[in-house]
């Protein structure tokens, strides 16, 4: 435990209860992902829905950024039978609800599953593939991304010759303890549904660690009146019951019936085993793969990067990068003059109207506190980006490669800084941050990297860099924290382990060489 002498307060007794009694599922509450929701004005949500289905026919994502709006059952048909041409019906529907809307901007979050976790929608086409007698079934999805991959279901059964329903809930409050509630609307529905007999299926990406999104929908369509042996809950992958976290889960769980979706579709690496010429990578689908391949691009012209050619169902190909991956034993001056040019560069090419995050700094202070029981003292100025970027948000030793002619290429580097992890847009000394922290450099190396960045872009970070680097690093040794408890692969989770205590290390290390200034307890 760390001791009085470092530059954060700790929590006063009073305030300890909430940190001292915490169970296992207490202790899995690190803060490591954001809200990325942003609003955006109706008009330019369906000027951009317009725009997807005026794409050819041919063309792979046609269909993808439409499905995530009011017209998802047509859609999802279109999706599934891209033969049918249903424009004008669409485009009927459009003027309507122009008409009608008196709704000037809604809040909206990327569908995860789609931008950053290789989900694709025809997973969920076949949620009975061993069932070919038309029955019934009223279809449940679960937050955003559940109102595509109900549409999708649905649809596939309807072509099939089944009589479905379909509605969508968000379940709330606690994420290890969600509630769902149904409207009065949905209720009457599952009351029609009911006489039909026919199956209720929940849909989700997850589970997750908890597995309550799902209990929760299962449970309100219980106390709905359906029989547990009539529901189905249906996801992307197989769950230990007994490792979900949600209070009695295992029990719960066994309740209810369980179906996987097919195995996803994303497995091909083109080239020879031995000698690759090319390397497929997720980038998302639809907009969100579109905006990671422009920053790929723009980094290859710049020298930085690999050149991304084409791309289909939001796979890109990269040109195989031959050479050797750095380690921390490779830091040179060459080195940290590159990574302060790069650094430079997404400083000036990747600004972003983007609202910044504005939890970095409540981010470090929670998970300090749930490591340490101490609170380290964060500037709040020091977080205010006036001038917010994409970051990198990955500045690892081995995601530089050295290539046979002495070239430095930098690998990964268009999404990571914005999927739904910290940091989002935010200031660039985020990327300074995460080099001084997995470089391991010595003080003299870090001054080295901040005189030539400044020097190069005009722009001195010194005086929020500090902060930046505690957040950094509490972040990282928070997120290998919680993927350790998400994998079942006892390799892959001892790996995770061991990257934890490094930074948790490195944490205390840091910690101790800041200068102390006056802290503040958490409220």
């Amino acid at each position: 435990m760390l001791n009085n002498g470092y530059p954060f307060r700790r929590i006063p007794n009073e305030k300890q209860g909430f940190l001292k009694d915490m169970s296992s599922v207490d202790q899995a509450r690190r803060w490591i992902f954001r809200d990325g929701s942003e609003p955006v004005a109706t008009l330019t949500l369906m000027n951009q829905l317009i725009g997807a289905l005026q794409q050819p026919a041919n063309v792979p994502d046609r269909s993808l950024d439409a499905l995530a709006a009011k017209l998802t059952d047509l859609l999802a048909t279109t999706f599934l039978c891209p033969h049918i041409d249903s424009s004008s019906t669409c485009f009927a529907m459009f003027a309507e609800i122009q008409r009608v809307t008196q709704i000037a901007s809604a809040k909206v979050s990327p569908p995860e599953g789609f931008a950053y976790y290789a989900l694709h929608p025809s997973q969920f086409a076949d949620p009975f593939p061993d069932r070919s007698t038309p029955a019934s079934a009223a279809i449940v999805g679960i937050r955003t991304i559940g109102t595509t991959l109900s549409a999708v279901s649905a649809a596939s059964l309807r072509l099939r010759g089944w009589n479905t329903s379909r509605i969508t809930v968000r379940p709330q409050g606690d994420p290890y303890n969600r509630v769902a509630q149904f409207s009065p609307e949905q209720h009457k529905r599952i009351q029609s549904a009911l006489h039909d007999s026919g199956a209720f299926i929940v849909v989700d990406e997850g589970p997750g660690l908890s597995g309550s999104s799902l209990l929760s929908v299962a449970e309100a369509l219980e106390n709905a009146g359906v029989p547990a042996h009539r529901i189905t809950l249906l996801g992307t992958r197989q769950p230990d019951p007994d490792a979900l976290y949600a209070s009695n889960a295992t029990q719960r769980w066994s309740r209810f019936h369980w179906r996987c979706t097919s195995s996803t579709r994303y497995c091909d690496i083109s080239g020879s085993p031995c000698k690759p010429q090319h390397l497929l990578k997720f980038d998302g689908l639809g907009r969100f793969g579109n905006t990671v391949r422009e920053r790929a691009e723009l980094l290859c012209h710049a020298g930085f990067g690999p050149k991304p050619t084409k791309s289909t169902d939001g796979l890109t190909q990269y040109d195989f990068v031959s050479g050797t991956p750095l380690t921390r034993s490779d830091i040179s001056l060459e080195v940290l003059e590159t990574i302060a040019r790069y650094c430079a560069f997404r400083a000036r090419e990747f600004h972003t109207s983007r609202t910044p995050e504005h939890n970095l700094r409540s981010m470090a202070l929670l998970n300090c506190a749930l490591e340490f029981s101490l609170e380290p003292d964060l500037r709040e100025e020091s977080f205010f980006a006036e001038s917010p970027i994409i970051p990198d948000g990955r500045m690892l030793p081995h995601e530089w490669i050295r290539t046979p002619d002495g070239q430095l290429c930098k690998t990964d580097a268009g999404s990571h800084g914005d999927d739904h992890f910290f940091p989002g847009p935010t200031d660039i000394a985020w990327d300074l941050a995460g080099t001084i922290v997995e470089w391991d450099l010595s003080p003299a190396q870090a001054t080295f990297l901040i005189a030539r960045y400044t020097k190069i872009s005009g722009d001195d970070p010194s005086a929020r860099l500090p902060d930046f680097v505690v957040a950094y690093a509490v972040f990282r040794q928070s997120f290998c924290y919680m993927a350790s408890l998400a994998v079942s692969d006892p390799r892959e989770r001892s790996r995770l382990q061991a990257h934890q205590r490094v930074y948790r290390a490195k944490l205390q290390s840091i910690l101790r060489s800041q200068p102390t200034r006056p802290g503040r307890s958490i409220a």
